[in-house]
């Protein structure tokens, strides 16, 4: 079941990518950037999605989550 966010930014979605893996071609989505939280290879991975398009994938390790405070620095600036 994904997290849902409603942001400043659009709708941002977080949820489980059991079969991702890093490198091969023959994942289900492709993500223009991946953030790795493990020190070796990832044993979780989580796509992150705003507004509809695939933004980055996240790899943790162990039990361990990735912390969804990675998406609160997505606040507006006053210039923008």
């Amino acid at each position: 079941m994904p997290i849902e966010l409603l942001t400043p930014y659009g709708l941002v979605r977080v949820f489980d990518e059991p079969t991702y893996s890093v490198g091969p071609q023959d994942n289900v989505r492709e993500y223009p950037r991946y953030v790795s939280f493990a020190e070796n290879l990832p044993t979780s991975v989580h796509g992150v999605e705003l507004n509809g398009s695939y933004i980055f994938a996240i790899g943790a390790a162990a039990a361990a989550r990735p912390c969804i405070s990675v998406l609160l620095p997505l606040r507006r600036t006053a210039s923008s």
